[in-house]
């Protein structure tokens, strides 16, 4: 089977066009992964650290941000960092992660979609081998990270049907 990688970064700011229609809710499951989420966070930090930057908190606005959003992107059928009701990354995380009553307030967001199986380490040696992901992943200025990944089985739009991975994380600093 051939697989392909399909991902995205951004920092605040980016935004894409949706454009895809809803697939039926009875034609396809999705699962959440948790043990993937929680590992994928887990190789950030080791990947950071061996690099001498600041590891990153576990934020509970991020992560529920990254869990709107592969919800959202699942169901939709998309693959963006824009989502149906907000119209950049930086509104959709600031929902979560508002930016009022802060001197400094930067996002930013790695996702990727992938035929399973795959490993937290891959996902994130995915990102680390895209000059993108890699800037998002390494940013100095993040604090703090969120992270959802999900399996998929039938689902429509963009992902075709297929079984896939899907996973977001994001990033944040505040102060």
């Amino acid at each position: 089977m051939r697989r392909r990688l399909f991902t995205a970064a951004a920092t605040m700011g980016i935004a894409a066009t949706l454009g895809a229609a809803p697939a039926p809710a009875e034609a396809w499951e999705m699962h959440s992964l948790g043990a993937i989420s929680t590992g994928v966070a887990v190789e950030i930090n080791r990947v950071r650290a061996e690099r001498g930057l600041a590891r990153l908190r576990q934020a509970t606005p991020l992560r529920r941000a990254a869990e709107q959003h592969v919800y959202e992107m699942a169901v939709l059928g998309f693959f963006s960092h824009a989502s149906a009701n907000r119209p950049s990354l930086a509104a959709r995380l600031a929902a979560f992660y508002p930016w009022r009553g802060f001197r400094t307030w930067n996002v930013g967001e790695t996702l990727l979609w992938w035929q399973p199986p795959l490993s937290a380490d891959a996902v994130v040696r995915l990102w680390l081998n895209s000059p993108e992901h890699r800037r998002q992943l390494l940013d100095p200025r993040f604090r703090e990270v969120g992270v959802d990944a999900v399996e998929l089985s039938g689902a429509g739009g963009v992902f075709k049907g297929r079984r896939v991975l899907l996973v977001a994380a994001e990033y944040g600093v505040r102060h």
